[in-house]
């Protein structure tokens, strides 16, 4: 019995909605564990059949993920315990189903052999990649307690602001700038675009669901989640050079070009920014140096897949770290080079395609651009801020290399290998305007310019890959087994020394560390911020100055963000209240007297210095003293 495209069509679509449905409903009992979640969602982002491609499969889909994740925020979408994650898990499996059963049951076989991707030796590079990063993050991903969690992430300045970023989308659903603040007051981050912690918060609910966890879970979750992201951009990165065609076919070239660039990310410059608190930044310079491998691989620009895959990296590099679309932008730009019309032939269902994803991004930018421009730029780029400053020697030698060896060779028939280094060129003159602005306000190069000349180094160590890979012959046919095996174990050995390139030898546990040290002060801090959670009202946390304990700006900090309510005014007050040795802060009893003035708010303070603090205090004053 036949049956006509439209029954078809309509069957699939109840398949799929059926499918979606049966996938949602044990996430909404919360009856899905955690890796099971994780596990399913990898396997049907690889089974789109986006491409016959495995390693540009993980590409574009990863790049569109990431730019489709921060939009998912904007607003509290009322998902309960189902959460973002289990919507784009149940979305993607449902869309899988119905795709499946579009031209009915004769052709189900022929589709389903689509989902599987032609394997190629050097698809196991971005595996390698992940592996060989969770090696060197190894140290992080096996923290079990809070204490330990946060022990490990004090030490980076920023890591309080980014969990409470993310903490903050947990507990309210949204973003700050979409989220009223408490009566009177603002948050103190609603005018930080929070992609990259959009994308923290949304694995974390796959990792142990929508609904927030006790602080504890809540802290080895992050820490794990930052981790696995930065796997991730090792992972699309390597997956990118390897999607590239002449490196397809010389795995021996592939395997050093691919780990000299995962390398950049987890043990050189990437990972000493991210363990120094600049998650966001480093996660963002990677989808930076993602648009170029898209780029030179799109021989049409009339091609809605990896037309969307550019659109996401533009918008999740816009609410990761907006600096650095300096670069991205010309080298998105670049995927309409050369100028022919047959590049920008098409039907007219792929034209509303691709006009549906530039209205989709232009959107996404816009949105970034009305959270950003409240600032007043030329302020914010002359800002001072501790950043660990790139490897001079390396930096001028990798950008030296990228630019030199993209252009090597350029003539009338320039290709968009060449033009990548635009991406790079354009970050050196953003990156000597910001010098120049600096120094005339302060006389010294600051924050902004050495983070974002660590992201020309990063990118430029994938445009350096892309021009290797167009020096890259096909390897001789002849070529004898023993050959063959010399020529393999050449490789591997480029590929290791290629990881020390960077200075950086080890397992990881010198970038990535966790230090036993803090661990009482971690839980000092922790047992503060149940207080004030359950407390329910602003709060101040005041610590004597001890050995080895957090900085008391820090403790500050991480007390606002492990409450998960950093409003500006409280983080002025935290500020002007510190308690430090003696000499450079107020003593511990005007500390408190200066918090308590302010109407609602509640001291929370160690158990000796509580009653210590409730001994000098007046009785009305006193009751407003929390301790654990």
């Amino acid at each position: 019995m036949h049956t006509s495209p439209a029954a078809r069509r309509a069957v699939a679509g109840g398949i799929g909605v059926l499918v979606t449905g049966v996938v949602a409903a044990p996430q909404a009992a919360a009856l899905l564990p955690g890796p099971l979640t994780v596990a399913l969602a990898v396997a049907a982002g690889l089974a789109i059949p986006s491409s016959r491609l495995l390693a540009r499969r993980i590409l574009w889909h990863g790049a569109i993920l990431a730019g489709v994740v921060p939009a998912l925020w904007w607003v509290d979408l009322p998902l309960g315990s189902v959460g973002r994650a289990g919507l784009l898990l149940a979305v993607a499996l449902g869309g899988l189903a119905a795709w499946l059963a579009w031209d009915g049951v004769g052709a189900l076989m022929v589709r389903a052999r689509r989902l599987l991707p032609e394997l190629h030796v050097v698809d196991l590079l971005p595996l390698g990649a992940a592996l060989a990063s969770a090696w060197f993050l190894a140290g992080w991903l096996r923290v079990s307690t809070g204490a330990q969690a946060l022990a490990a992430l004090v030490p980076g300045w920023d890591h309080s602001a980014h969990f409470g970023m993310v903490r903050a989308l947990r507990l309210t659903g949204a973003t700050a700038d979409a989220v009223p603040a408490p009566p009177g007051e603002t948050w103190q981050f609603a005018s930080y675009p929070q992609g990259y912690h959009a994308g923290v918060a949304t694995l974390m609910e796959a990792m142990t669901g929508a609904r927030p966890a006790d602080l504890g879970t809540e802290l080895v979750t992050y820490l794990r989640a930052t981790s696995v992201l930065l796997i991730g951009a090792a992972v699309l990165v390597a997956a990118g050079l390897c999607a590239i065609p002449a490196l397809r076919r010389r795995p021996a070239i592939a395997t050093p070009v691919a780990a000299f660039a995962v390398a950049a990310l987890v043990v050189g410059p990437g990972a000493m920014s991210f363990a120094h608190g600049f998650v966001n930044f480093v996660v963002a310079a990677a989808l930076t140096a993602c648009v170029p491998l898209v780029v030179v691989g799109m021989p049409r620009v009339t091609l809605p897949v990896p037309l969307a895959a550019l659109g996401g990296l533009l918008v999740a590099v816009a609410h990761g770290w907006a600096l650095l679309l300096v670069m991205a932008l010309p080298m998105a730009a670049v995927a309409a080079l050369p100028v022919a019309r047959s590049r920008w032939r098409a039907d007219r269902r792929t034209w509303w395609a691709c006009g549906a994803v530039a209205a989709a991004t232009a959107a996404g930018l816009l949105a970034a651009a009305r959270i950003l421009l409240v600032h007043d730029v030329d302020a914010v780029l002359i800002l001072p801020g501790g950043v660990l400053g790139p490897e001079m020697g390396a930096l001028v030698l990798v950008v030296a290399s990228a630019l030199g060896l993209a252009l090597w060779g350029a003539t009338r028939s320039t290709t968009r290998t060449t033009w990548s280094a635009v991406g790079p060129a354009a970050g050196l003159v953003a990156a000597a305007a910001v010098a120049l602005l600096q120094l005339r306000a302060g006389g010294e190069l600051s924050y902004y310019f050495w983070k974002l000349m660590i992201g020309v180094e990063l990118v430029s160590v994938v445009v350096l890959g892309i021009a290797v890979a167009r020096t890259a012959r096909p390897a001789p046919a002849t070529r004898s087994r023993a050959a063959r095996t010399r020529v393999a174990v050449a490789s591997l050995v480029l590929a290791a020394g290629a990881t020390q390139v960077f200075g950086v030898a080890g397992d990881g546990s010198e970038i990535f560390p966790v230090p036993d040290f803090k661990l009482p002060h971690a839980e000092a801090a922790l047992a503060a911020a149940e207080v004030a959670s359950a407390a329910g009202t602003p709060t101040v946390v005041l610590t004597p100055p001890a050995e080895h304990a957090l900085n008391p700006l820090s403790a500050q900090q991480w007390h606002l963000g492990l409450a998960g309510r950093w409003t500006a005014q409280a983080n002025a007050l935290a500020a002007d209240t510190l308690v430090t040795d003696a000499g450079g802060g107020v003593e511990l009893v005007a500390a408190a007297r200066a918090v308590l003035a302010q109407p609602g708010v509640q001291v929370v303070a160690p158990p000796e210095a509580a009653a210590m603090l409730r001994s000098d205090l007046p009785d009305e004053l006193a009751a407003r003293v929390l301790t654990w």
